[in-house]
C-alpha cells in the first residue's frame, strides 16, 4: 500500500480521505478534479453541480451533503429514495436496512460494518475473506496489525 499524498489547505494538511470527511466532496470527484488540472484549493472550492439543489426540514435548508451529515444517513441510500419519489422528510427518517447477518467473536455480536470499523479493517476486504472461505477469526486476524493492538488493549495476548 502506497503513502497518502497530503495536500495544503488554508495552513492545514490533508489527505484525499481527510478532505472528503471534512468538506463532503466525494474522493472521486477529487481525484478526479486533481487529476484534470485542478489545484487542490480549486478542487475544494469549486462548488458540487447540486449546489443550487436544497431541501427543507424542519424550517432549514439543506444540500445532499449537509444531510448525510446532519442526519447519519448514506449518501447513496438518500439519493436513491430520492429518485425514487420519497419525500426528503420520508427519506432521512426511513432507517438505514440492517442486512441482518452478525458474527459472534469473543461473546460480542458484529455486523460486517462494526467489524470493520472496531479492527481497523476495509467492508470490501471483510467480504472478500468471507467469500474465500475464511472463518471470522481468520478474516479480522489475517495480517493485521491493529488486530494485535486490539488483543492487548482487551488482555487477551
Amino acid at each position: 500500500m502506497g503513502i497518502a499524498r497530503v495536500y495544503s489547505y488554508n495552513g492545514k494538511d490533508y489527505t484525499i480521505l481527510q478532505a472528503e470527511k471534512e468538506f463532503g466532496i466525494g474522493r472521486r470527484l477529487l481525484c478526479w478534479r486533481i487529476r484534470s488540472g485542478m489545484s487542490f484549493e480549486c478542487a475544494i472550492e469549486t462548488p458540487l453541480r447540486e449546489s443550487n439543489k436544497t431541501y427543507i426540514y424542519k424550517c432549514k435548508e439543506y444540500t445532499i451533503s449537509q444531510a448525510v451529515k446532519e442526519f447519519k444517513i448514506s449518501e447513496t441510500a438518500l439519493r436513491q429514495r430520492l429518485v425514487k419519489g420519497v419525500s426528503f422528510e420520508e427519506s432521512i427518517k426511513i432507517p438505514v436496512q440492517d442486512r441482518g447477518k452478525t458474527y459472534n467473536y469473543e461473546g460480542e455480536e458484529y455486523t460486517i460494518a462494526q467489524a470493520a470499523k472496531e479492527f481497523g479493517l476495509n467492508k470490501d476486504t471483510l467480504r472478500r475473506r468471507f467469500t474465500r472461505g475464511m472463518t471470522f477469526a481468520e478474516a479480522i486476524t489475517f495480517d493485521n496489525p491493529k488486530f494485535i493492538d486490539w488483543e492487548k488493549q482487551n488482555g487477551n495476548s
